[in-house]
């Protein structure tokens, strides 16, 4: 399993964008293997920010949230969604628990999504790095230390 934020542009059906209140063009932003955060700008200049559960293979929305133009810094808000819904992920219990073999590498991503969320809101947007989770040597998925 390799975890790790990569955003992708997904271009939903009309039917899809209207059920999912989505827009037309929206980043979609996987966060390990059962949830996913969308990104789309809105109408007004803010930024609608949804999550959504996937383990199902479709998406469940879990919750919405709307950002007004000028305000909070749109980066801030997906960071700050993502290590929201590992912690979610991580506490789970029962059927909706992650699997123990998958623990350490999410607890691994989350740790790493903390530090540098802390590091954003500490010393501002020129502080954030967007290098990847994931450093691959020799062939071997291994955490990046920053």
């Amino acid at each position: 399993m390799v975890v790790e934020l990569s955003p992708r542009v997904i271009l939903p059906t009309p039917e899809k964008q209207e059920e999912l209140g989505i827009a037309e063009e929206t980043m979609l932003i996987p966060v390990a293997k059962r949830r996913a955060i969308t990104l789309n700008a809105n109408l007004d200049g803010g930024w609608s920010v949804k999550e959504f559960d996937t383990s199902a293979g479709t998406l469940i929305p879990v919750w919405t949230r709307e950002t007004e133009r000028g305000g909070e810094i749109v980066i801030e808000v997906v960071l700050a969604s993502a290590v929201s819904s590992l912690k979610a992920q991580l506490t789970a219990t029962g059927y909706e628990a992650v699997a123990d073999n998958e623990r350490p590498q999410l607890a691994q991503v989350l740790s790493v999504l903390e530090r540098r969320h802390a590091k954003l809101l500490a010393e501002g947007l020129e502080s954030f790095e967007f290098e990847p989770i994931i450093d691959v040597v020799d062939d071997q998925p291994e955490l990046a230390k920053n």
